[in-house]
């Protein structure tokens, strides 16, 4: 048990610009007095004024046996929004920090159980310690405990009471990065979740619209195409490159027109490009009467142009498997054994409603 600390406010004349400074004055014990050894004082210097005020709340765990010090943290970063709790005991510090909620370490090299820097490695195997801020504090000036701390994972290490305006500038400097990383993490989820929603919107639409409709840039790249677009390229021009607009050349040996429109909103770099087939050739929708999907007739239509199901899958932009599926379907459906039975029941219907 520590002896009784007596308090002492004091005002020297020449001291960090006479910055007013508190001494605690431990009581010495009888056998101390006796064996002629007397207490080193210890000097705390009151906090300096903080820039920051009212800041958004930061949690920070002082794991520290002198409620004075903790007190002096505690009153100078209260402005900054921060909330200083306390233990002496380094495995409730690590109980704390594997709860969540806190955002900042301060650490004290001699403790009475767990020293700081077992306690910082412990932290350090923590998922919620692995990325934490923890400042080892030491009552020495020592070379060889700032490697050890800092071997043991601290972000930085300092004198408690000679660096105590550092470590105050340097705790609001992690603060700052903290609450961005914590700022921009929300970003990235909200970011993440708007792509995952516009990519759904973008599935729908894809598969949805009943024209041709492709954009490009002005380098006639495709920047996005409906699946009827999918289709027309691919029956007319299996050869081209899915990634760009087949040139004016190469649509006009074909029974495709092209019919170009600036974006609505008036982007120069951005074109809209109708497909049009001039003589409508048998496609899957002459397929749909057979009691298939529009998606099944689609892959139907494919497999009697001779695709195999990596084809397909490539040219609709479904996966092989749900590929293989829809076959497994439609082949059911039209009580046939094999994909050749199917695609020649395929080109007859297709032949009879070209007929018509």
């Amino acid at each position: 048990m520590r002896p009784k600390a007596t308090v002492v406010d004091l005002t020297p004349a020449h001291f960090d610009n006479r910055v007013p400074m508190r001494l605690r004055l431990s009581s010495p014990s009888a056998s101390t007095i006796a064996n002629g050894r007397v207490p080193a004082r210890r000097v705390v210097p009151k906090a300096p004024p903080s820039g920051h005020r009212n800041g958004p709340p930061f949690n920070i765990l002082a794991l520290d046996d002198e409620p004075e010090y903790v007190d002096v943290l505690r009153e100078a970063l209260a402005p900054d929004g921060a909330t200083v709790t306390d233990t002496a005991d380094g495995e409730e510090a690590v109980r704390r920090v594997a709860d969540g909620g806190v955002e900042m370490v301060l650490l004290d090299d001699p403790m009475p159980k767990v020293n700081g820097f077992e306690t910082c490695r412990r932290l350090r195997n923590l998922p919620s310690g692995r990325m934490l801020p923890i400042f080892m504090l030491t009552a020495e000036e020592d070379e060889a405990r700032r490697r050890r701390a800092f071997a043991c994972g601290a972000s930085d290490c300092m004198h408690k009471i000679a660096a105590l305006p550092e470590l105050l500038a340097k705790i609001r400097v992690y603060r700052e990065i903290t609450l961005l990383q914590r700022q921009l993490a929300e970003e990235n989820r909200r970011l993440k979740q708007e792509i995952e929603v516009r990519g759904d919107l973008e599935r729908v639409l894809v598969n949805s619209l009943d024209r041709a409709l492709v954009l490009v840039n002005t380098r006639g790249q495709i920047l996005f195409q409906t699946q009827l677009a999918t289709t027309l390229l691919f029956k007319h021009l299996p050869a081209h490159d899915r990634e760009m607009l087949p040139s004016e050349e190469e649509i006009g040996r074909t029974q495709l027109r092209l019919r170009r429109f600036q974006d609505r909103d008036g982007n120069p770099d951005i074109n809209v490009v109708f497909i049009e087939e001039m003589r409508p050739e048998p496609g899957p929708k002459d397929l749909i009467p057979l009691g298939l999907t529009p998606r099944e007739a689609e892959v139907l239509f494919w497999i009697s142009q001779g695709k195999t199901n990596p084809e397909i899958a490539l040219i609709i932009g479904a996966a092989r498997r749900t590929v293989a599926t829809h076959v497994e379907h439609l082949l059911a459906k039209l009580e046939v054994e094999n994909r050749a039975c199917a695609a020649l029941m395929a080109v007859d219907r297709m032949r009879s409603g070209l007929g018509a």
